[in-house]
């Protein structure tokens, strides 16, 4: 025996596969979601980043968002004709400017992501609250676990 549980792997590969089934059903929820809560996916990612980490400029927030410069632009320029963000001076760059949440902005996300929360309650009712937070830390532990790892798999 190599010391392997080849059980517990397969186990796991299950579960690999219920959360990539989800992740498909979820983008879709997602999506109406956001439109009933009146903030498309996109804005609303930009500015729960830019809420989150802070102010940043349109390459590092494609980074964090893993699309295009271009897509991100225009999305932060629609922001910013919303008023929920605002561009200023990068002092570590002339010309990338840092997009940054206003307060209006910032209002907006609060009350987008309360909205978000109770469209998703009534959705699924009897979602139990224990389950939800264990299957949530299990979740994060294989997320930081994966992450984590040696390239070579060590």
């Amino acid at each position: 025996m190599d010391g392997i549980d080849r059980e517990r792997g397969k186990e796991l590969h299950d579960l690999f596969r219920e959360v990539f089934l989800l992740r498909d059903v979820l983008e879709q929820v997602m999506e109406q979601t956001h439109v009933q809560a009146g903030l498309s996916t996109p804005k609303a990612r930009i500015l729960r980043t830019l809420a989150e980490e802070g102010p940043a400029t349109v390459p590092d927030l494609a980074r964090a968002l893993n699309v295009s410069r271009q897509f991100v632009l225009k999305t932060c320029n629609e922001l910013c004709t919303d008023q929920y963000i605002e561009f200023m001076d990068n002092p570590r760059h002339k010309t990338s400017k840092l997009a940054s949440c206003t307060q209006q902005g910032i209002a907006a996300r609060n009350a987008f992501r309360a909205q978000e929360n109770s469209l998703i309650a009534r959705a699924l009712p009897h979602a139990d609250r224990d389950e939800i937070r264990a299957a949530t830390r299990l979740l994060h532990i294989l997320t930081t676990q994966i992450r984590n790892r040696s390239p070579a798999g060590d």
